[in-house]
C-alpha cells in the first residue's frame, strides 16, 4: 500500500473509530474490571479495527462495529493458553456475584 492510500486509511480510522476511544475504554474497563486489562482490550480492539477497516461499509455504523470487535476481543483469551480474561474468568465472577447476592 502506498503512502497516499495509507494516509487516507489512517485518516478514516481516526475519524470513524478513534472518535469512540473514550467510550471504548469505559466499556472495556467495565468488562474487565481493571485498568491494565481495559487498556489491553482497547489496544487490541483498535489494532483489529484498523486491520479490518475496509470491512466497515457504513461510516454511521462505526461505533456499533468497533464495539462488536471489543466484545469479540474480550470473549477470546489473549493467547491460546491465556485464560486471565475472557469467558472462564468472567464466568467465575458472575458465579461469585450470584452467591453474594443470595
Amino acid at each position: 500500500m502506498g503512502a497516499a492510500p495509507e494516509a487516507a486509511k489512517v485518516r478514516r480510522f481516526e475519524e470513524q473509530v478513534l472518535v469512540h476511544l473514550g467510550d471504548l475504554y469505559r466499556a472495556a474497563l467495565r468488562l474487565s474490571g481493571s485498568t491494565p486489562d481495559a487498556e489491553d482490550l482497547v489496544q487490541e480492539t483498535c489494532l483489529r479495527a484498523f486491520q479490518a477497516l475496509e470491512q466497515l461499509r457504513h461510516p454511521g455504523a462505526a461505533k456499533v462495529w468497533v464495539f462488536a470487535i471489543l466484545r469479540s476481543v474480550f470473549l477470546q483469551p489473549a493467547t491460546p493458553g491465556d485464560v486471565s480474561r475472557g469467558i472462564p474468568h468472567n464466568t467465575k465472577l458472575l458465579g461469585e456475584r450470584r452467591q453474594s447476592d443470595g
